[in-house]
């Protein structure tokens, strides 16, 4: 058990399990398309707000440097993708007796009680997700990392149930199903 898991574990709370998402694509065929996609729109936003500007101040008071700022910054945004992929290859998953928890530079975690939805579901690159949470189950397969990187994401009923979080890319998941045998009985798959 690495540092980071101990110091996140509860007083009183047993490790049941541990693992890590498998090996991956940062661009696999799950998530190039919508990079890509967003790219695409990012770039013609910027242009239409660069146009816009350019009409608006008249072509002789045009900025270039601002220009070339907000170019900048509609290419950066798509590459979170890439950010996302770094953290993710450092995350370790665990399963103790109370919780399910997602441990990197952060912990993030949730409660078994808070759960009322959950299902192991593979993306098209044949990496199997425990998604949980019903928004979660519903989502693209394109969301999955994310929700993992995030961490759990609540409704605002009462009390509280979980509407996201993933352990993308599982690396045992048999190991991980029998941890949650008998403790998450809203388990699909």
């Amino acid at each position: 058990m690495t540092e980071q898991l101990k110091e996140a574990l509860q007083e009183g709370e047993q490790l049941l399990w541990q693992g890590k998402a498998e090996s991956f694509e940062t661009l696999d065929r799950t998530h190039k398309q919508n990079l890509i996609m967003t790219m695409v729109i990012s770039l013609g936003v910027a242009l239409a707000i660069c146009i816009a500007y350019t009409v608006a101040a008249g072509i002789a008071n045009v900025k270039p440097l601002l220009i070339l700022l907000v170019l900048l910054v509609a290419c950066i945004g798509p590459f979170n993708a890439f950010g996302d992929g770094k953290k993710l290859k450092k995350t370790i998953y665990a399963v103790t007796d109370q919780r399910i928890l997602a441990v990197g530079d952060d912990v993030r975690a949730v409660e078994f009680d808070k759960v009322d939805a959950a299902e192991f579901r593979r993306d098209a690159d044949g990496h199997t997700s425990l998604l949980l949470g019903r928004d979660a189950i519903k989502s693209k397969a394109t969301k999955w990392r994310q929700y993992t990187v995030v961490g759990p994401h609540m409704n605002e009923e009462e009390p509280p149930k979980l509407e996201t979080f993933a352990l993308y890319a599982v690396n045992d998941v048999a190991g991980l199903k029998k941890a949650l045998s008998g403790r998450l009985s809203c388990l699909k798959g």
